[in-house]
């Protein structure tokens, strides 16, 4: 039997697709909660089906790229919620791309004083 034919037999009643960093999608309607691994070596964390995680970043993915989730939104209030392999950055608050001086200003309004 020719190996091409055997695994084509094999993976479509699966009907797997890799994405671009290597995740299998189509075997689970749902991700699990906690850390799920790519078989390219991405991690990600899952709270409710969407990426989240309250103490660092959901997504690591091997070359160095991290970036911040909370209920399926890009946020981060302590730094870049983006930080790429390349040292570029990009700053989030609640899935809305900002400025790191947006982001300091709402800092600033939550945690100063009242008069």
């Amino acid at each position: 039997m020719n190996n091409s034919i055997l695994k084509s037999s094999i993976l479509s009643p699966l009907r797997l697709k890799f994405e671009g960093d290597g995740f299998l999608s189509g075997l689970h309607s749902a991700k699990p909660d906690g850390l799920d691994v790519s078989i390219r070596g991405t991690k990600r964390w899952y709270l409710n089906d969407r990426l989240h995680r309250s103490d660092g970043p959901a997504v690591e993915k091997l070359d160095g790229s991290k970036s911040w989730w909370r209920a399926g939104r890009l946020h981060r209030e302590d730094g870049p919620a983006v930080e790429n392999s390349d040292g570029s950055t990009e700053w989030w608050l609640n899935g809305t791309k900002v400025t790191w001086r947006d982001v300091w200003e709402n800092f600033e309004s939550a945690y100063s004083p009242d008069p």
